[in-house]
């Protein structure tokens, strides 16, 4: 259960905003009001310790559900973010956009010769809080990474079917903007989106994504996501994210194995392990 006081309920410019007053964070992060918003939808949102988590559905579709978990403190993971990066070339890392924080002995071996790892950077030992973090999920990791999104562009259309068997995966922002935006689809194949014939690079995707919304209407959803909070959705759905804003934004993504543990505290991943992609 959630521990949280002082509900207050406001309506600004035609959305929902539910603030809870709550308690400190094991993690550091000092007691505040904090407003999460989803675009017109009504939404809530807690940071909590390691252990406690307050579950929200944010989507009518459970296919392009998002679920929001604990929260971390953005400060000491902005500082983690500069030491790690620190003399780092993004363009090494997999798709010229990643830093893989841990070296291969710290993964399950799904994780140690995948291609979202490599180069492993080894630098999880400089970084303490995203060291608790690592260790907080009690259950084998296959990736820990931090991925970095430039302003003005997108992901291409896809999936994240090949993160392996059993595989769910979590994200962290750590610095991002109400001008980035999640779209999470229920499609599970791309000939399923509509008005789009062949795959679109990374490119054509941002530009076309007018096109997406008018065609795809009632197969989609957007998120924007706050920093320092844990999401989860089925990422074996087709998904995207579109930095439309003017700065970059970068995230923290953990890969876990499923086991018991991670079963008991998320149980929203029981329809992902359940379908035929997770096998």
């Amino acid at each position: 259960m959630c521990r949280a006081g002082n509900k207050h309920r406001l309506r600004e410019k035609g959305v929902l905003f539910f603030m809870y007053n709550l308690r400190s964070a094991d993690f550091g992060y000092p007691a505040q009001a904090l407003a999460y918003r989803c675009k017109s939808r009504m939404v809530s949102a807690c940071h909590e310790s390691p252990t406690v988590y307050c579950r929200s559905a944010l989507s009518r579709d459970n296919k392009m559900k998002l679920n929001t978990y604990n929260h971390f403190a953005v400060d000491q993971m902005i500082h983690d973010m500069n030491v790690a990066a620190e003399g780092w070339d993004w363009s090494k890392g997999a798709y010229g956009h990643s830093l893989s924080l841990t070296a291969p002995g710290d993964l399950h071996p799904l994780g140690r010769d995948h291609y979202n790892n490599l180069p492993f950077a080894d630098r999880l030992n400089r970084c303490p809080y995203f060291q608790r973090i690592f260790d907080s999920f009690e259950c084998d990791k296959a990736s820990f990474r931090l991925l970095r999104r430039s302003a003005g562009s997108s992901y291409a259309w896809h999936t994240d079917k090949d993160k392996g068997p059993s595989v769910i995966r979590f994200q962290v922002p750590i610095v991002t903007n109400p001008e980035s935006i999640l779209v999470v689809t229920d499609y599970d194949e791309f000939r399923e989106i509509q008005a789009m014939d062949t795959r679109l690079s990374e490119e054509e995707a941002f530009d076309e994504y007018a096109t997406f919304k008018r065609f795809n209407q009632g197969h989609f959803q957007e998120y924007v996501l706050e920093p320092g909070i844990l999401y989860y959705f089925n990422t074996s759905k087709f998904h995207n994210l579109l930095n439309q804003a003017a700065s970059v934004r970068t995230t923290l993504v953990v890969d876990c194995v499923a086991n018991d543990w991670l079963r008991a505290e998320y149980p929203a991943i029981e329809e992902e392990l359940d379908s035929p992609a997770a096998r």
